[in-house]
């Protein structure tokens, strides 16, 4: 097989149609599986093992420029990250890819970054979705504008809804890389990391910082509860807080903000209890374990007389309550986890839950005298 080579700042109509002819039909992720229908996504691809490309994300800048907000964390995270080439799109006239989620290619890769050539086109703008807000990039008015050719570029978050608009002339041409955490780096993770180079961090930090030096906030002490923004790959095979050095964007910015200010953070996983009389004593005084009774029905054992307690509790655990600052994640990160139910016979069943950052208070005298925090009860 032949090989060229095409200046894409410089390209003419027909080295354009050679490239999409040199491609195969683009497929997209559904299911763990890889599926090609043109009535969601019409377009080209060639896989990375068939192109070289002479322009380089490190080597150019770009990844310095997009870290800070990126990811948020303050520290060398360019270490951390490996920038993978994935593949060259091709969107030809009436090429068009409607609104999806990223399959994430393992459970290390947290982003994307397009990078959009000066090719002539119209229409095929990238539209961004989350959590209810729109954000567009019209790459066609951007990659020309001013009369020079200029690359285009876009990272954003696996878990961001995302749709390629319908191309109605020309040839829009990208490269996608994927975005991973570098699990096996010999470079440590920074100890303290700083919020500083994030603006959302340092109004988080202000208003916390404010909210801690209050007599009458949590003057006993307590729980803040977060839920997680955006989606992780969750290894049932492994703790929920595994996922801890993956978070991203503002799920990092909480973690690196509440440990700058003391506070004990750590990731667990929640679970929602909807059966018998339970959820009427949740917040009340009950066993930690279960005594041997004689008794019909033990829901019912303390409100009617059913049969006598063999022994008696020696301690009981107290609800902790968590004042819960942003939403939870039910409709994402899934923690899926095993246990044994019993009816006419055992059998395994599962419970689901979701990842949640829980921060510890201090009372107000203890974070008055600068106390350090104890830990959460793991």
């Amino acid at each position: 097989m032949s090989s060229r080579c095409i200046d894409l700042a410089n390209a003419s109509s027909a080295d354009l149609q050679a490239l999409s002819d040199a491609c195969q039909p683009a497929s997209f992720g559904m299911n763990d599986t890889n599926v090609y229908d043109e009535s969601y996504r019409k377009a080209r691809k060639m896989d990375a093992s068939d192109f070289a490309a002479k322009f380089d994300p490190e080597d150019s800048g770009l990844l310095d420029s997009i870290w800070p907000d990126f990811l948020s964390d303050g520290g060398d995270t360019r270490q951390r990250v490996i920038c993978e080439l994935y593949k060259l799109n091709v969107y030809g006239q009436d090429s068009f890819f409607k609104a999806h989620k990223d399959t994430p290619r393992s459970d290390t890769m947290f982003g994307s970054l397009v990078v959009v050539f000066p090719t002539p086109h119209e229409g095929g703008a990238l539209i961004l979705r989350e959590n209810g807000k729109e954000w567009t990039y019209d790459s066609a008015a951007e990659v020309l504008a001013g009369g020079s050719p200029k690359l285009g570029y876009v990272a954003f978050f696996s878990d961001v809804e995302h749709e390629v608009t319908r191309v109605t002339a020309g040839y829009r041409v990208t490269l996608t890389y994927n975005l991973y955490f570098n699990a096996k780096s010999s470079e440590p993770v920074p100890p303290h990391p700083s919020s500083k180079e994030s603006r959302v961090g340092k109004a988080l930090k202000a208003t916390l910082t404010t909210l801690l030096a209050r007599e009458d906030f949590l003057p006993e002490g307590g729980y803040l509860g977060f839920g997680l923004r955006f989606a992780y790959a969750i290894d049932p095979k492994k703790p929920v807080s595994a996922i801890m050095p993956s978070l991203k964007g503002c799920d990092a910015i909480l973690k690196i903000v509440c440990e700058e200010l003391g506070l004990s953070v750590n990731l667990k996983a929640l679970y929602e209890s909807h059966a018998g009389y339970w959820s009427q004593w949740e917040d009340e005084r009950r066993p930690k374990d279960k005594p041997v009774l004689v008794a019909r029905d033990t829901f019912w054992l303390y409100e009617y007389e059913g049969a006598p307690v063999v022994g008696r509790y020696d301690e009981v655990v107290e609800t902790e309550e968590v004042h819960w600052i942003t939403e939870l994640s039910k409709d994402f990160n899934v923690v899926k986890t095993p246990f044994v139910a019993y009816g006419n016979e055992a059998q395994m069943k599962y419970q689901y839950g979701m990842p949640v950052l829980l921060a510890l208070v201090e009372p107000f005298v203890a974070r008055s005298l600068g106390q350090s925090n104890s830990a959460v009860s793991q």
